[in-house]
């Protein structure tokens, strides 16, 4: 069997289940020799693959000791034979990369440099020669050179007719360049939408008879790159022509008609083009706080009506975070606070969350409205950028007391009171107090952050034997914190104590207990395995109650383990799958 096939020769019910391991990073090679490779699997248990490959990749040897690998290949097999194939394809490609692939490259660069480097030089050349023939001929022979180079080449002309327009316009007063530009934009928008139109027509009449012609619309009708370079010339063009106001007055007109566009494909196509205004839009803005409070309000109300989805982000990057600056205007502060809420509630992004938050804190600000943040204060405040700004606020008034007291409501409870334990935990430590430290280390411990628990234990080393008796009496309040201490102290006596409480977790913790009170350890598991017995199931869940078997015997002894399996055997006769996963587990002793 060769690596590079070997689904053939696996049944596709364990092939799946070893791809899945594989797919789910499972499966880690802790070492490889020469032709062996060896493997860590983790699963419900962990388990170990050693796969042996020759020269040719062909798989001369393989096993687990997982306790039913009965057939030739078991699931976890397989995962390893995914990630051995994946490493010689890796190796392959690493080979070609870094001797092929260099060489090519190399190669290429040279030529390139080689190249350029002539280029260059022969354009000097060519510039000081064409120089030097220029200056011998009169005016009226290079008007004429000049004159058949516009000619002939668009790009040129172009360029010209661009120049003779700006100059035009330079003529003009404000209110002529405004109707101008205006007219312009109208007539360029009302093509793109004669273009949508024609485009939905022929499309729809396609998708009658069974053709599609989506594809093909937005290549023949729609030149969503022309469109950007034209409006990239109009908001060039009007730039020193126009003041700030007139500017973004275009340049929102232009935004309007992009907004209207999206609506009528109902697609984000326009997306680039809507990019570049908004860009221009933004810098135009950083001035508006000095315009007249009824320009502000008319910028407001236009910008506040776009809704351009340009993106999964667009509430954030458009419609709210550039119209900030207007909340002081009337209304403006509970129009932006109810979008910011909304968005707030319906994405789960942890960014996007955050920034919203900033956002409202900042509307709170410019508004000087504290009333209204102190309200919002307890919402904002489980978004880790408003607790930072909030801290940061407490931290420049340099008072501790302050701080601390701020700080003890948000620490006692509510769902980032964690949080807070940490930020006054540092403060403490500061401090020198020990006492603070102690009881806010131990509230850490108590809600499970365990990586506190060897400095609680530390700043308790005069005392821990009394204080751990304490902090156990606490713990039994949350069964995972008291398990978590007791393992962590590897104290049989108080397992024994958790585990008669909570029988079912023997298995977990069995280890920890049986070489002081091996017999309870015993009667525990067996009876755990004797209450999962006791129904009648299907084969899944004998499979199941079999590998606490193997576990068992693990623990205990082969001894034990056959003794075990012989009396199931013996009470559950007429259980024949039951019996025949008894059996395999047998022949998994031998």
């Amino acid at each position: 069997m060769n690596i590079g096939d070997f689904e053939k020769n696996v049944s596709p019910v364990i092939l799946d289940r070893g791809y899945l391991y594989y797919r789910d990073d499972k499966i880690k090679c802790c070492r490889r020799n020469a032709d062996e490779f060896v493997f860590d699997v983790s699963g419900t248990e962990n388990y170990q693959v050693i796969v042996q490959i020759d020269e040719d990749n062909n798989i001369k040897n393989s096993r687990c000791n997982c306790p039913y690998d009965f057939t030739f290949t078991c699931k976890h097999e397989v995962a390893a034979y995914y990630k051995i194939r994946e490493t010689v394809e890796c190796l392959a490609e690493k080979i070609y990369r870094d001797v092929v692939f260099e060489q090519e490259t190399k190669s290429l660069v040279e030529n390139y440099k080689e190249n350029l480097e002539n280029i260059e030089k022969n354009k000097e050349e060519h510039v000081q020669k064409i120089s030097e023939l220029l200056e011998t001929y009169s005016k009226e022979k290079l008007l004429d050179i000049l004159l058949e180079i516009v000619g002939n080449n668009g790009i040129v002309r172009d360029r010209f007719l661009k120049e003779i327009e700006r100059k035009e316009a330079l003529q003009l007063d404000e209110r002529e360049i405004l109707t101008k530009y205006n007219e312009k934009i109208d007539e360029l928008f009302l093509e793109y939408e004669e273009l949508e139109e024609q485009a939905l027509e022929d499309y729809e009449n396609g998708y009658s008879y069974g053709h599609y012609h989506w594809e093909e619309y937005d290549d023949d009708y729609v030149d969503t790159e022309e469109l950007e370079n034209k409006i990239s010339e109009i908001l060039s063009d009007v730039d020193g022509l126009l003041n700030n106001f007139e500017c973004l007055k275009l340049s929102m007109k232009i935004l309007e008609g992009i907004d209207k566009l999206n609506k009528m494909t109902e697609t984000t196509s326009y997306r680039e083009v809507w990019e570049i205004v908004i860009d221009y839009f933004r810098e135009k803005l950083a001035s508006a706080e000095n315009l007249p409070i009824t320009s502000r309000q008319e910028i407001f109300n236009r910008i506040n009506k776009l809704n351009v989805k340009v993106s999964d982000r667009y509430e954030i990057a458009v419609d709210i975070e550039m119209l900030v600056q207007f909340c002081d205007l009337s209304g403006a502060k509970q129009v932006l606070l109810s979008k910011l809420n909304f968005i707030s509630g319906v994405y789960y992004d942890e960014s996007i969350n955050n920034r919203t938050a900033e956002l409202i804190y900042e509307i709170y600000k410019k508004t000087n409205d504290e009333k209204g943040l102190a309200q919002s204060l307890k919402t904002l405040l489980r978004y880790e950028s408003i607790r930072d700004i909030y801290i940061s606020k407490l931290e420049r008034n340099n008072n501790i007391e302050n701080i601390l007291e701020e700080t003890k409501p948000w620490s006692e409870n509510g769902k980032y009171r964690k949080k807070w334990l940490e930020y006054r935990l540092q403060i403490f430590k500061k401090l020198d107090n020990n006492a603070e430290q102690m009881k806010t280390l131990e509230r850490l411990v108590l809600l499970g952050e365990f990586s506190y628990y060897d400095e609680l234990k530390n700043i308790h080393k005069a005392d821990f034997d009394i204080y751990y008796q304490k902090l156990l009496k606490k713990s039994k309040k949350k069964k995972e914190i008291w398990c978590g201490i007791i393992v962590r102290e590897c104290d049989t006596e108080e397992m024994l104590n958790y585990l008669r409480e909570y029988p079912n977790e023997i298995s977990k913790y069995a280890g920890i207990i049986k070489d002081v009170y091996l017999e309870e350890a015993k009667n525990m598991y067996m009876n755990y395995i004797f209450e999962m017995s006791e129904p009648v199931a299907d084969r899944s869940h004998y499979r199941n109650i079999c590998k606490y078997i193997v576990k068992y015997k693990n623990l205990f002894g082969l001894e034990d383990g056959i003794a075990l399996v012989d009396y199931l055997d013996d009470k559950y006769k007429r259980r024949r799958s039951f019996r025949h996963e008894l059996r395999e587990v047998l022949d998994g002793y031998k």
